[in-house]
């Protein structure tokens, strides 16, 4: 299985912070975050704006995931 972790307004269109998604042969990013705009639509409009990490490191869209990772979604910070 996959972890996924949800961050600031993500966590709150999902209503959670945590999710397992099982990993197919060639997922990547991008196929997990399909997964989730699929459960949860209103997270679409941030698929360009928002940030992703693979085991604590950042990652692209065509970044593969394997089963065991931990993916983060959340989306831009701003403030001071």
């Amino acid at each position: 299985m996959v972890t996924i972790r949800l961050f600031a307004s993500f966590r709150d269109i999902a209503g959670t912070n945590r999710l397992e998604l099982p990993p197919g042969p060639e997922t990547t990013v991008s196929h997990l975050f399909q997964d989730l705009t699929a459960r949860f639509p209103d997270l679409l409009p941030h698929r360009k704006s928002l940030l992703v990490a693979v085991n604590e490191e950042y990652a692209g869209m065509d970044s593969p995931v394997r089963d065991g990772d931990e993916v983060a979604f959340f989306p831009p910070v701003s403030g001071g």
